[in-house]
């Protein structure tokens, strides 16, 4: 009987993972379920069909050698245990646009036909990354974006309202007032809301602290009709029961509610705070994608189109979607039969990109291939994840990448193992700084690509050259002064940037720029710890220090030798 490997991780993308998993269940596998977060909220549908999860951190290697092979649901390169395995690693993402990197694995298998540009001639610079990512690997649809075989039922006088999790972003105030005008609008319908995210929902995939729900809920009333989901609920379900779907552009809902034939509008232009997500750029981006879509709307004339929207041919989504229909049971039967007639035997197939329609004639083995010609592509391959990561937050069309793909293409495979990787990724951060003081004119266009800049400037000694007055950056500039002014043992300075830095940081609902990443912040308490502890002023140096130690489970060694040092004084 075969045994398989279940690999989760948080967001949607373990949406298709869940039809996979049913799939192999129903053909009478036994697969064991392993977990990046047990917290997620898109992980409930697990839970709720009462299947075990377990911690990834808990798998070791013994236990991995008794599988047939891995299926993964997000990326796993990132640890060892992974990237040295004897075991073939097979990934499904849930995306199907190209702003969104697919993530690497031995064997991808892609919602839509990556050899092609998504949005015809706008071909993006982390398309060129995803290609290379996800061969070999193969065009199949999305196992959770199948064609729904919802009955056709009476008039349910339903409508759903779908809240995107990081749009708009600064602006749920008003996405509240909206939602009530539309249950206004139609006083004979039920107008229900789904929530990305629900309040108290903490593992989220970028820092929103802003939520639809707490505005709704601080109202002294709202309309009778209005009904707030208050659970993580599968889609499919919700859209068995409404006539109506309404979500905004910045949600892929809109693909799963046309497959399911339901009305639809998606409402367009609604006002929104500068952020990681929403710049011109990838505003257009998304236009492009659904320019041939009949149902989008201003979001001010949604009334005149209440409470019927449009109806959308599913054939409109062919551009983003290979295939609508058994792709789960095609999923697993790929698996299985690159399993038998090559993994099985240690044989690998050609590194070629297929189609699902026709893989059975054109997949042939490659002999010289070896398991440590895989584990060698497995450390290139978190070179590619590692510089995607970085040009999908620009979303800049046109940036020339060529130096950062030499440099990883260059590399010799005997270069590739755990001793090398961290040199490796240094290196990697160079060719990326560089990359961008090149393409600094195209930099300019949010918070977010700018501080990138700001900080490739930083890393290049070439700091004094950045001019923060005409970018949109001041926290992360903040930052790296008081990095800065820390080296120089200027502490009152550093403490005075680090002001600047907390006071736009902690005030932020959301992710504007790589300043709100984590780790930075975690490093701005450390280095507001340290300057504290240097000015003696050791009760306040303790808790920030102790912040950074918490955050680095103890293995930031300068944090844990500035608090043994107050220990001792104290």
């Amino acid at each position: 009987m075969r045994k398989i490997l279940f690999v989760l991780g948080k967001d949607v993308h373990n949406k298709p993972a869940y039809k996979i998993y049913r799939e192999c269940l129903k053909r009478g596998y036994e697969v064991d379920l392993y977990a990046t977060t047990l917290e997620d909220g898109h992980i409930n549908i697990f839970w709720e069909a009462k299947s075990a999860i377990r911690h990834i951190n808990t798998l070791t290697e013994e236990q991995i050698s008794l599988y047939d092979y891995i299926f993964s649901a997000v990326p796993i390169y990132g640890q060892t245990l992974f990237r040295d395995a004897h075991k073939y690693i097979f990934l499904n993402p849930s995306s199907s646009y190209l702003d969104d990197p697919y993530f690497s694995g031995d064997f991808v298998f892609t919602v839509r036909d990556i050899s092609r540009p998504l949005v015809e001639g706008e071909q993006w610079p982390v398309e060129v990354f995803n290609l290379i990512r996800c061969t070999p690997g193969m065009a199949t649809g999305g196992a959770h974006l199948e064609k729904s075989e919802i009955e056709n039922r009476e008039k349910t006088k339903k409508i759903l309202f779908i809240d995107a999790g990081h749009f708009p972003f600064g602006t749920k105030r008003e996405l509240a007032e909206y939602v009530i005008h539309i249950a206004e609008a139609c006083p004979d319908y039920e107008v229900s809301v789904k929530p990305r995210y629900l309040p108290g929902d903490e593992d989220t995939t970028h820092k929103n602290k802003e939520n639809l729900y707490e505005y709704l809920d601080n109202r002294e009333s709202l309309p009778p009709n209005l009904a707030l989901i208050r659970k993580h609920t599968d889609l499919w379900e919700e859209l068995a029961n409404v006539d109506l779907v309404i979500c905004p552009e910045a949600t892929t809902s809109y693909v799963e509610t046309i497959l399911a034939d339901k009305n639809i509008i998606i409402f367009t232009g609604f006002p929104n705070q500068e952020s990681i997500l929403w710049n011109a750029d990838r505003a257009k981006l998304f236009c492009g994608i659904t320019g041939n879509l009949s149902c989008r709307v201003r979001y001010q004339d949604i009334f005149e189109y209440l409470p019927q929207g449009f109806k959308v041919d599913a054939g409109k989504l062919q551009n983003i979607l290979y295939k609508t229909q058994n792709v789960a049971e095609d999923i697993v039967d790929a698996m299985e039969y690159i399993y038998v007639n090559f993994i099985s035997k240690d044989i690998f197939p050609k590194e070629k990109y297929y189609k699902s329609d026709s893989y059975l004639d054109e997949m042939q083995p490659d002999y010289s291939l070896t398991w440590e010609d895989i584990i060698h592509r497995r450390y290139r391959l978190s070179l590619y994840d590692y510089a995607a990561s970085q040009i999908v937050r620009l979303y800049i069309s046109g940036m020339d990448c060529s130096e950062i793909l030499e440099y990883i293409n260059g590399v010799p495979d005997n270069n590739f193992d755990k001793a090398h990787l961290e040199e490796l990724i240094k290196r990697l951060q160079e060719k990326l700084y560089h990359c961008y003081i090149q393409n600094s004119a195209k930099m300019m266009k949010t918070a977010y690509s700018p501080s990138l800049l700001c900080l490739a400037y930083f890393k290049e000694n070439r700091f004094d050259e950045f001019k923060p007055d005409e970018l949109k950056c001041g926290a992360y500039y903040a930052y790296c002064k008081a990095k800065i002014k820390f080296d120089r043992g200027d502490y009152e300075g550093t403490l005075n940037c680090l002001k600047d830095y907390f006071d736009e940081v902690d005030n932020n609902m959301y992710e504007i720029s790589h300043a709100d990443n984590e780790g930075v912040i975690v490093m701005a308490h450390y280095y507001k710890g340290a300057a504290l502890f240097h000015l003696n002023r050791l009760q306040e140096a303790e808790i920030h220090l102790s912040i950074c130690d918490k955050a680095w489970d103890g293995k930031h060694k300068k944090a844990a030798e500035y608090l043994r040092l107050i220990e001792e004084k104290s």
